[in-house]
């Protein structure tokens, strides 16, 4: 690391959003990826349950469908902010960590 300050991205995507029928590729093109990838990038993919409501079987297929696409963009998620905000201390704590041992 060249910076002491650790700079990453975590990016919020609710499925669930009243905005009406969408697909996950619609959901996916309203972010910058490559922009946003050129820093540490992990995304909070709100997962609301089976018994929200308003939770259908089309919500859970948008779900689905997003969880696979961030694989294949090898992009880390995590159903809540928390979540994110742990597996982001752990990050940076290895790389203070790798930095502080010798080569």
């Amino acid at each position: 690391m060249n910076n002491p300050n650790f700079d990453l991205n975590i990016i919020f995507i609710d499925p669930q959003r009243n905005r009406g029928v969408v697909s996950s590729d619609v959901l996916l093109n309203e972010f910058p990826w490559n922009d946003l990838k050129k820093k540490p990038l992990l995304v909070v993919l709100l997962d609301w349950g089976r018994n929200a409501a308003g939770t259908d079987i089309a919500s859970s297929e948008l779900y689905r469908d997003l969880k696979n696409k961030l694989i294949g963009m090898e992009v880390p998620f995590y159903p809540t902010a928390v979540r994110a905000a742990n597996a982001a201390g752990k990050m940076i704590g290895y790389y203070i960590n790798r930095k502080k041992k010798p080569s």
